[in-house]
């Protein structure tokens, strides 16, 4: 069989794997997913790249591993540099979207503000809307304490290896 038909037909076994993630929360089928779009990644390259970085992106939502997300960054970084992204693009406004989002975990479980600046300038480019230098600095203003309590919400809500959402949204609302 032909390398990129294999490719695609591990590109949708995948999103399968990846639509039971999204409807059971099954890890096992999570990291299938990973697995199966890396090895397409290998005999394509970039041809299942938006579902590889949504599911690290996901996998280091259920278990904060930050290797995920920087694995996630890397790869998108590559093919978005810089924050120019065409909103009428479609497939690169999802890939941007997924950047600024990773972006985004990342600057709150780091507390690097150059990636919550980028990600802001992602989401802005992709909204169609420019802001002032000022709103800007009320982001950076207000970032610090929104990583600190998440931080700390999100090392109370772990029980063994596994992070529970429902206490989380709880300890986000009740956060000291």
């Amino acid at each position: 069989m032909p390398e990129p038909v294999r490719a695609s037909l591990f590109g949708h076994t995948a999103n399968l794997y990846l639509s039971v993630w999204t409807n059971v929360f099954d890890p096992d089928a999570l990291d299938r997913a990973i697995d199966l779009c890396r090895m397409a990644e290998e005999l394509q390259p970039g041809g299942v790249l938006e579902p590889l970085t949504a599911a690290l992106v996901s996998r280091y939502k259920s278990r904060a591993t930050a290797a995920d997300l920087d694995e996630a960054i890397t790869r998108l970084e590559a093919v978005i540099p810089g924050d120019a992204v065409s909103p009428s693009d479609q497939s690169s406004a999802l890939l941007a979207t997924t950047l600024a989002n990773a972006l985004r975990h990342r600057a709150i479980l780091t507390g690097d503000r150059r990636d919550i600046d980028r990600a802001v300038a992602l989401y802005e480019a992709l909204a169609g809307i420019e802001t002032t230098e000022e709103f800007r600095k009320q982001i950076r203003r207000l970032f610090p304490l929104r990583a600190l309590t998440t931080a700390r919400a999100r090392r109370s809500c772990w029980f063994g290896n596994q992070l529970f959402p429902s206490v989380w949204k709880y300890a986000i609302l009740t956060r000291d």
